[in-house]
């Protein structure tokens, strides 16, 4: 209770603190169109340009078939789902673990796999304990980035999954977008601009309607198969050669 009152101060001196380098610049820029606008109605004198976050893609193009993938990590289906993150509250763990609880009741098939590390990781386990979930739900630790985008863990998962709303344009996400994988993520701003028809959105803290989403994803294939084909088409949009050449456009239009 007394942290929460604290809130409106610590976000006072928080801009107070980005002022000092936003007024030391010509430009600002920020990967979302959300985060955008929250810059330009802080600093209406400063110039605020939206430009995209950008992975590799050829980071993704060699990568496990299922067969090695299920070898090396027997417990993995066809309806695992993925998360990817620190394994700390501000991420929302617990409202997945929940969600996925609720899903996997309806249909035991469901699996769902963690990778990342935090200080949570110990709570998180220990409920998974105590809902039984330990034959379904796997905390695989942190991977070597390079090991997680060559296991093949990303490209088979039936989707990537968080209940985060704290993001802005997670690379996990766009990582996921890389791979053709579906995303299920809550509906808030900033992260839900990276959806269009690759995937599924569900009010933020909604457990039911965040298992519905994942049952629905798992169970229908046509829904599925839509899904990694519009996950094709919007990789381009986060390719790291064009965004460099978007930076460079912009720098040089600001030493002009």
């Amino acid at each position: 209770l007394h942290s929460k009152r604290l809130i409106p101060f610590l976000r006072f001196i928080a801009w107070k603190y980005i002022g000092l380098f936003v007024h030391r610049s010509d430009v600002m820029t920020a990967p979302s169109i959300h985060a955008s606008n929250t810059l330009r109605e802080h600093f209406p004198e400063t110039r605020v340009e939206h430009i995209r976050n950008g992975i590799d893609l050829k980071e993704f193009e060699n990568f496990a078939d299922f067969e090695t993938l299920t070898y090396n990590y027997p417990q993995f289906n066809s309806k695992t789902f993925l998360f990817v993150g620190r394994l700390g509250e501000e991420k929302s763990v617990s409202v997945l673990i929940e969600a996925f609880q609720k899903a996997h009741s309806q249909d035991p098939e469901l699996r769902l796999f963690i990778v990342g590390d935090g200080p949570s990781r110990s709570a998180y386990e220990q409920t998974v304990q105590a809902q039984q979930l330990q034959d379904a739900v796997f905390f695989l630790g942190r991977l070597p980035h390079e090991e997680l985008l060559h296991s093949g863990l990303y490209h088979h998962s039936r989707a990537l999954v968080t209940a985060s709303i704290t993001e802005n344009q997670p690379i996990t996400v766009i990582e996921a977008i890389a791979c053709h994988t579906p995303i299920i993520i809550p509906d808030v701003e900033g992260i839900n601009e990276l959806l269009f028809e690759n995937g599924r959105s569900f009010p933020a803290n909604d457990t039911e309607a965040f298992a519905n989403e994942m049952l629905q994803i798992a169970h229908d294939d046509a829904l599925y198969q839509h899904c990694t084909r519009e996950g094709g088409k919007l990789r381009i949009e986060f390719d790291g050669m064009n965004i460099a050449e978007q930076f460079e456009e912009l720098y040089t239009n600001v030493l002009e």
